[in-house]
């Protein structure tokens, strides 16, 4: 048991792709606030059409399972449905969370989580992607409130573990996607 704990929480830091430039997590009366800020070895146009291919999210993001198009409710307005597992040490949960997606010019995503639809009592998300030369700086948040039991042992450092490594292998994903457009 000693070494699954070791390696989960070890895991994140094996993974390569991205450089994480800065991130938080903290937790307030149930709400949960989390930031990253990445940069990627790819350009803006690459990184928002893999963020944004949501019928294909489980490719690209580890800890998605599936992940579908609700509905298109206008060219830059869409429903998605994704349904996330989550494990930490011994706790694990698949999350379901229904967003409606909205773009909001070039290389920004908004996303609020419809509650009735999802685990998630409420929740906001944002995506603003920056080129720096020839990469991406990936700039990340999100407020949610669990509508579910979370462990106290839980800690914002381990969600803050989960979330870098998660960040560096979707980061890898994009870089390796972008190599082999040989771009």
């Amino acid at each position: 048991m000693r070494c699954l704990a070791a390696c989960l929480l070890l895991a994140p830091v094996l993974v390569r792709g991205g450089e994480i430039l800065e991130s938080s997590v903290r937790v307030a009366h149930g709400e949960y606030r989390v930031s990253v800020s990445a940069r990627i070895d790819a350009a803006p146009a690459v990184v928002f059409s893999t963020i944004t291919d949501y019928a294909n999210l489980a490719a690209i993001v580890p800890s998605i399972r599936s992940s579908r198009v609700l509905q298109v409710q206008g060219p830059d307005r869409q429903r998605i449905e994704t349904v996330t597992g989550a494990c930490i040490l011994i706790f694990c949960k698949d999350i379901s969370q229904v967003q409606d997606v909205r773009h909001l010019g070039e290389y920004r995503l908004e996303a609020t989580t419809l509650p009735g639809m999802s685990d998630l009592k409420r929740g906001h998300a944002r995506w603003r992607l920056l080129p720096v030369g020839e990469a991406t700086e990936l700039h990340f948040s999100q407020e949610f409130v669990p509508d579910f039991w979370v462990p106290a042992i839980i800690g914002t450092w381990m969600i803050e573990r989960l979330l870098l490594g998660e960040v560096r292998a979707t980061s890898n994903y994009i870089e390796q996607r972008h190599a082999g457009e040989g771009s």
